[in-house]
């Protein structure tokens, strides 16, 4: 998986208000 792919899913995991500092 690339790393952007797991950004995409880390993001559609989590709420849609939090965001990742990484």
């Amino acid at each position: 998986i690339s790393s952007q792919e797991g950004n995409l899913n880390l993001k559609i995991s989590v709420p849609q208000g939090y965001h990742f500092s990484k």
